[in-house]
């Protein structure tokens, strides 16, 4: 079952269909590429064993070139939370408060929650990554601070892609893409760096959820997102494991979307995903019983039309399963 809400929070869609079935993993690279080819017209992969902070690519697909992240830009949100933690500048038990101003649309259940209520950083992350809640996502940029985001994200893809500055939160996406478009999103996309922070406080804040209207197709996923490369994907990961902080364990480790990997060769899994129309990623890390730790990204782009996200989940799962058999064969 899918079931879409609109900015105020009723009903806007409803869909009932049969869960696609599991697809097999591929059995070679070859095949692993075609498929992916097949699966989404522009299209993104990197399969890379991890030693410290160093990805070493095993596989790729156009692995360095960057595309739009959707929630998979909250491993940023996580890793510069976590730097910030380790520096003392607050804890994980440091508690934020839900103010009407921070509150986003869905995926999530923080927005459901009262004005005024209050959720612990350690909450707010295990909520951000494990179901790619959105409210916990604002009010973690908020709490680190947007610059300090936006750092992270240019030290960690080891580069500046202008589209990441300002650093949007998902509220600001959502009312840009949603509210009024493309009035609001044109007006944003014309100014430079500083004015697009002025027109995001002074304008884009004070535009409410119930102006947002779903969109049903790929709408700017070029230009009003964020962005990274499948390589740019697994240095994140290298980066917050080098944190060695046990609680980005537990909340990395807190959902594998259905990856399964076999348990008696493989253990903790990490990942991150994100999606929307026209827009398909999955990203994985997982260490092997003998120690080895290997990232598989999948990067997938439609400009012209959305994907199916249930046949696409499998397919991508699949392709996912098969990068890690291989990679590490």
């Amino acid at each position: 079952m899918e079931l879409s809400v609109d900015g105020a929070g009723l009903i806007s869609g409803l869909r009932l269909s049969e869960p696609p079935a599991p697809r097999p993993a591929p059995a070679s690279w070859k095949e692993l590429e075609r498929r992916l080819r097949a699966a989404a017209p522009q299209a993104g992969f990197v399969a890379a064993e991890v030693k410290g902070r160093t990805c070493r690519t095993v596989r790729g697909v156009a692995a360095n070139v960057r595309r739009p992240l959707a929630s998979m830009v909250k491993l940023y949100v996580l890793g510069t939370v976590a730097e910030q933690i380790r520096k003392g500048a607050y804890g994980w038990d440091t508690e934020l408060t839900i103010t009407p101003d921070v509150k986003s649309l869905p995926t999530g259940r923080l927005q459901d929650r009262p004005d005024g209520s209050r959720v612990t950083v350690l909450e707010a992350a295990e909520l951000m990554i494990s179901i790619s809640d959105n409210t916990a996502t604002d009010l973690l940029i908020r709490k680190a601070g947007r610059e300090a985001v936006e750092r992270t994200v240019r030290s960690w893809t080891k580069g500046n892609d202008r589209r990441n500055t300002p650093l949007l939160t998902t509220r600001e996406l959502f009312v840009l893409k949603g509210a009024r478009y493309p009035e609001l999103a044109g007006r944003y996309l014309s100014k430079n760096t500083r004015d697009k922070r002025a027109y995001l406080a002074g304008t884009v804040a004070g535009v409410p959820l119930s102006d947002i209207r779903p969109w049903p197709e790929p709408r700017e996923i070029d230009t009003i997102e964020w962005f990274a490369s499948p390589a740019d994907v697994c240095r994140a990961y290298a980066e917050l494991a080098r944190l060695d902080d046990g609680r980005v364990g537990e909340v990395m480790s807190a959902n594998d979307a259905g990856l399964g990997l076999p348990r008696d060769r493989w253990r903790q899994v990490w990942f991150k995903g994100g999606s929307e129309p026209g827009v398909y990623d999955l990203s994985f890390r997982a260490r092997t019983t003998g120690g080895r730790t290997y990232v598989v990204t999948l990067m997938g782009v439609g400009p012209e039309s959305p994907f199916d996200e249930g046949k696409m989940g499998q397919e991508f799962l699949a392709l996912a399963r098969g990068g890690f058999a291989l990679a590490a064969s």
